[in-house]
């Protein structure tokens, strides 16, 4: 230790040593004076105010500070381009149906009273017209809908595969009435009513292997593994088809292959009513009474054990839309029981457990919830009119939003943004809704004739009257 140092704590010591220490009774002395001070003080403050209070001054109250948002939020709307006049009537009896894919735009619109529909490619990064595939022969409310690799159009019986990128046509087949069509993986697989699974190839049309329907055990209902919000009756997928046949059974087969990869028995004998979807290694069946005063039940099937479970079943009342919720979790609306008059109890929105089909939560959205999506645990509840509640993944409530258009105008941008519309005096408004803590931002404004919008995670389309606006989402 340096010299310095060591004659300080020498010269401490040799000071401590003629401190004269004091009894106890000088101690208690010296700490009721302390004591008294510090209340003289408290009431001198306190009167302070008081004063302060009765004439009228009011005190600052700092709340704290509410948590920054994510840098990924949406914050705001950047123009794409010059709006473009959208082919059909000017009001309300313009029909219009827009689908975003990549940074390819599709629209189809037309007149409400009849006539086909003028189908048209729009730049997303320029917001410029590219091309145009002419107009169909009769008029289709549920497209155009784009899938990875193409633009499917259906125009009556037919089923057209366009090139995005072009508006050729490439091929096409024959659109299965009350079927179902999967595309995945560079395949489109078509099944029909009567069960007669094909598969083609989506660029080319060239058929790549069919499974003949196989009697009262075919296939009832057929569904992709990607929920990218399907649209009519044609679902996204992977690799993979899922089927459920009239006996029961869940069939995963290879869409390149149509070999059976998983084959799982339920004791669900599914009809056009019933429920069918799969994500991951889960399939989910609403095996639906179709009465209100008989049993229902969601069934789920594990996919790589190959086993079932019931998730949820009810004795009276009505089984609602059900969809995964991130991992070992499944949403289900529903309403369960009836009263003593006969009306179904509220509707509820429940979180289930797939392992134990333990119910996590439940919470009452007011409406009836026809949709349900998941990103990042948190959950959006799709209500009627377009409006929604956002909820987190323990269940609060962060954000509701009331219902401005019967249409797709509500739902996840990204894993942190969810997009709604509400109305205003004049018009709708669009807005971003955090997903981190239900705070909304208004985007901007739309008229009140509103044909629809459609959006990728970096491009929001929407007819604005009788305009095609895009713009770019901002973070």
């Amino acid at each position: 230790m340096p010299a310095d140092l060591d004659e300080m704590f020498a010269g401490l010591a040799r000071t401590a040593d003629v401190v004269p220490v004091t009894g106890p009774a000088v101690a208690r002395r010296n700490g009721d004076r302390r004591r008294r001070g510090r209340y003289a003080v408290g009431a001198a403050a306190a009167a302070v105010l008081l004063v302060l209070a009765g004439a009228g001054v009011a005190t600052r109250r700092h709340d704290p500070p509410r948590p920054v948002l994510p840098a990924t939020t949406v914050r705001g709307l950047t123009p794409i381009g010059t709006p473009l006049r959208v082919h059909g009537p000017a009001g309300e009896n313009m029909f219009s149906a827009i689908a975003v894919r990549g940074d390819r735009v599709t629209l189809a619109s037309g007149d409400l009273n009849g006539g086909g529909l003028k189908v048209i490619g729009v730049d997303g990064r320029t917001g410029a017209q590219v091309w145009d595939a002419g107009t169909t022969a009769s008029f289709e409310t549920n497209g155009p809908i784009a899938v990875p690799g193409a633009v499917l159009v259906a125009d009556g019986p037919r089923l057209r595969v366009l090139d995005p990128g072009t508006g050729a046509e490439l091929w096409e087949t024959t659109d299965p009435a009350n079927g179902d069509v999967v595309v995945g993986d560079g395949v489109l697989a078509r099944v029909t009513v009567d069960g007669l699974t094909e598969a083609f190839a989506l660029s080319t049309g060239r058929k790549l292997w069919s499974a003949p329907a196989s009697g009262n055990d075919r296939p009832r209902h057929s569904t992709g593994f990607l929920d990218e919000g399907n649209v009519r009756n044609v679902h996204v997928s992977d690799d993979r088809l899922a089927q459920i046949t009239l006996g029961g059974r869940v069939l995963v087969r290879d869409l390149r292959t149509g070999k059976i990869r998983t084959s799982v028995a339920t004791t669900v004998r599914p009809r056009m009513m019933t429920d069918f979807s799969a994500s991951g290694d889960l399939a989910l069946i609403g095996d639906r009474s179709g009465y209100t005063d008989k049993p229902s039940r969601l069934v789920g099937a594990d996919l790589t054990a190959g086993t079932t479970k019931v998730l949820h079943a009810i004795e009276t009342g009505t089984l609602g839309v059900s969809a995964p919720c991130g991992p070992q979790r499944v949403c289900l609306a529903s309403n369960d029981g009836t009263t003593a008059d006969g009306n179904l109890n509220p509707a509820t929105l429940k979180m289930i457990d797939t392992a134990t089909g333990r119910v996590l939560w439940t919470v009452t959205p007011a409406d009836a919830v026809f949709d349900i999506s998941t990103r990042a645990g948190r959950v959006f509840a799709g209500r009627g009119l377009g409006s929604g509640v956002l909820y987190s993944a323990d269940g609060r409530d962060l954000a509701r939003v009331d219902g401005a258009f019967l249409g797709r105008t509500q739902g996840w941008i990204d894993d942190e943004n969810v997009l709604a519309m509400a109305q205003t005096g004049t018009g709708r408004s669009l807005i971003a809704i955090s997903a981190a803590d239900g705070r909304q931002t208004t985007l901007g404004t739309l008229s009140d004739v509103v044909g629809g919008c459609a959006w990728t995670s970096e491009i929001l389309a929407c007819r604005d009257g009788v305009e095609l606006k895009l713009w770019r989402f901002e973070r």
